[in-house]
């Protein structure tokens, strides 16, 4: 009687444990569902000495003046992107393409000469193009460069740079579909493409099972996450050196390399 008592038991438990369990995920889902879309990638580091770097990706934009016919261009944010064709955004009116020396000024492309080593490599750009636009004849002077930034030992940095920073494929948007199918889209050599799969969570953990759609091809991706009120936050960790973005400080400054990715949506 005692081992039939506690089968009954047992099977008594088996729903309540199955629906705990499905609560647990959907109020999860509850909170993930809809779409997110990236908003930054950006890496954190702990600085094992004093040292200075050239912050090429400081969100602050780089220093320095634009001269359009000789009145100072307004609104200027100066950022340097270092993608796979890195370029420097001025503002909505004025990008400078570094690799294919291309200046795009009002959507309208012009072939240029500069030197694109200086911005890369040195964090300084100086240059002068006169052309046409319209009916208009256009004098652009740009001389600006990337902000100097003292690190004392023990600082946390976050240094903002590619997305190619974060482990994996960067994922540029996350769908999640239900407790356990996820959707979105990725961007890898510059080349977009959308992805389906799955995805599963253990305490702070999510894994993404997924395969692309054009190129048909199978990830797993795993990272810690963290959920707030306005932002999804994936990270992982890095062993030095793994993106460019790093290039200017040397591997034995810093540790504790963590890239992030944060989404909202």
């Amino acid at each position: 009687m005692k081992k039939s008592k506690f089968i009954v038991t047992a099977l008594l438990l088996l729903p309540i444990l199955f629906i705990t369990s499905c609560s647990k995920d959907n109020t999860l889902f509850d909170e993930l569902q809809g779409t997110w879309s990236v908003r930054d990638f950006y890496t954190s580091v702990t600085a094992t000495k004093d040292f200075s770097f050239l912050d090429m990706n400081s969100p602050q934009g780089w220093s320095g003046e634009v001269m359009e016919n000789n009145v100072a261009v307004q609104n200027c944010a100066n950022r340097f992107y270092d993608n796979y064709t890195p370029y420097i955004y001025i503002n909505k009116d004025i990008i400078v393409m570094l690799s294919t020396k291309r200046l795009v000024y009002k959507n309208a492309q012009y072939d240029v000469l500069f030197n694109s080593d200086e911005a890369i490599e040195n964090g300084k750009f100086q240059a002068e193009f006169n052309f046409t636009y319209g009916s208009s004849t256009i004098n652009l002077k740009i001389n600006i460069q990337a902000p100097l930034k003292e690190v004392k030992m023990g600082n946390n940095l976050t240094i903002y740079g590619s997305k190619e920073g974060l482990a994996g494929v960067p994922l540029s948007e996350l769908k999640f579909m239900s407790p356990t199918e996820v959707r979105g889209k990725l961007t890898l050599n510059n080349i977009l493409d959308s992805f389906s799969g799955t995805w599963l969570v253990n305490t702070d953990n999510i894994s993404l099972n997924f395969k692309t759609i054009n190129a048909q091809v199978q990830y797993i991706q795993n990272y810690k996450f963290l959920l707030t009120e306005s932002d999804l936050i994936l990270s992982t960790e890095s062993v030095y050196p793994q993106s460019g973005i790093f290039t200017k400080i040397p591997n034995e400054n810093i540790t504790n390399v963590i890239h992030h990715a944060k989404y909202s949506r």
